[in-house]
């Protein structure tokens, strides 16, 4: 329930992405938009603070059982639309922001 992101904002300098479940002690480590992050927020925070770096995913296959069943190219394929899907929701609220600047 706390919001980092205002204090660290101007610190940042790389980001790693992934969705958990929000199980204590268990870091799933899964592809964006898979568990229960609200990752619509995190975009919009992330456009906010004015990062426009680049965005790695720290997804693994083998943590969480929801990938037991895909192929290594299933899994790389997904972990890509959510990525893409992630930096185009990014790019819109950095695209709100100018357009509202104007």
């Amino acid at each position: 329930g706390i919001t980092y992101m205002p204090f660290l904002e101007s610190k940042i300098v790389a980001l790693h992405l992934h969705d958990n479940m929000a199980q204590v002690g268990k870091d799933l480590h899964m592809i964006p938009f898979d568990g229960i992050v609200n990752m619509e927020n995190a975009a919009k925070q992330l456009a906010d603070c004015g990062y426009e770096k680049s965005v790695m995913l720290e997804s693994i296959q083998r943590v969480s059982e929801k990938y037991n069943d895909y192929t290594p190219e299933q899994f790389y394929k997904c972990a890509g639309e959510a990525a893409r899907k992630f930096a185009a929701m990014v790019e819109a609220y950095n695209y709100i922001d100018c357009v509202q600047r104007k």
